[in-house]
């Protein structure tokens, strides 16, 4: 008996349609590797209400950005008993934050490029060019 896997793709963030594809190539890929898939296309947190009807066993988040990589829709999980794939809430919470997770990293000692937060209009840049401009806490770098 395989596993019934619930991919989740969609979301709420700017990163919905590179969700939907993933999602999209996820559910084929285990469907290949025979696995009973199925896929809600999310749009909040209602929708996982049919996951405990449908007797899912796990739920492969395929989701991207706010909502779907922040700890948000792996608390509702935890929450309703429901495994997942990826990191718990905690970890996704952290890590969604490109700011505090490179500060924990430099803790740690680990090595990386130099970097800069600019949260004012008025900013006087530290480093130039070449370098890269992303969203403090967005994911798929849309729009860069």
């Amino acid at each position: 008996m395989s596993l019934k896997v619930c991919v989740l793709k969609g979301g709420i963030s700017s990163e919905r349609e590179i969700s939907l594809k993933s999602g999209q190539a996820i559910e084929r890929a285990l469907k290949e590797l025979g696995y009973f898939v199925f896929n809600i296309d999310y749009r909040g947190p209602e929708e996982l209400l049919s996951l405990k009807k449908r007797e899912v066993d796990v739920v492969f988040i395929a989701l991207h950005g706010v909502g779907g990589e922040d700890g948000r829709i792996q608390g509702w999980l935890e929450t309703m008993g429901i495994p997942y794939t990826g990191s718990g809430v905690l970890a996704s919470a952290l890590a969604m934050d490109k700011s505090f997770s490179r500060r924990i990293w430099k803790t740690e000692g680990l090595k990386q490029p130099y970097w800069q937060v600019i949260d004012s209009p008025c900013f006087s840049l530290k480093i130039s060019p070449p370098f890269i401009v992303k969203p403090a806490r967005g994911g798929s770098t849309i729009g860069v």
